[in-house]
C-alpha cells in the first residue's frame, strides 16, 4: 500500500511509502493520488481528530510526479485536488519532512499549514 493511516488519540500520520523511489525519486503515479485521496477522505470523516502529521518512510518525503503519464489525459484524482482538500482541512496537516520534498512532494508540503525538516532535508 503506496499510503498508510495510523491514528492514535487526537493524532494521525498519514506516511507515503518511500520504498517506491526509484532514481528520479517517489513515484507520484495514480496508486500514491489515490492512496493520499482515500486518506484524506478518512480525515474528513474523523472526530475529535486535531492534527495530521503527513511524513515519508525511509528517509524520504516525496519527489516528483508519475513519468508515466506525461503527455496523457488527467487522471483522476489530480495532485492538485489533493493538494486544495489537504489546503482547507478543518484539522490542522503537518508536513514532517525527512529528506527531499521536491516537484510533487514539495506542493504536498505546502499544502500542509505547518512544515518541520530535518536537518539536511531539502524543503520547500
Amino acid at each position: 500500500m503506496p499510503v498508510s493511516f495510523r491514528r492514535v488519540g487526537p493524532v494521525a500520520n498519514v506516511a507515503v511509502d518511500s520504498s517506491l523511489v526509484d532514481a528520479m525519486g517517489i513515484e507520484m503515479g495514480i496508486e500514491m493520488r489515490q492512496g493520499l485521496a482515500d486518506a484524506v477522505s478518512r480525515v474528513a470523516r474523523q472526530t475529535g481528530l486535531e492534527r495530521v502529521v503527513l511524513s515519508g518512510t525511509r528517509q524520504a518525503f516525496a519527489i516528483g510526479d508519475d513519468a508515466r503519464e506525461p503527455g496523457a489525459e488527467p487522471i483522476q484524482p489530480q495532485l492538485v485536488d489533493i493538494v486544495a482538500k489537504i489546503e482547507t482541512s478543518v484539522v490542522n496537516w503537518i508536513a514532517a519532512i525527512d529528506g527531499a520534498a521536491l516537484g510533487a512532494g514539495c506542493a504536498l508540503a505546502l499544502g500542509c499549514r505547518f512544515h518541520i525538516a530535518l536537518p539536511g532535508s531539502v524543503k520547500p
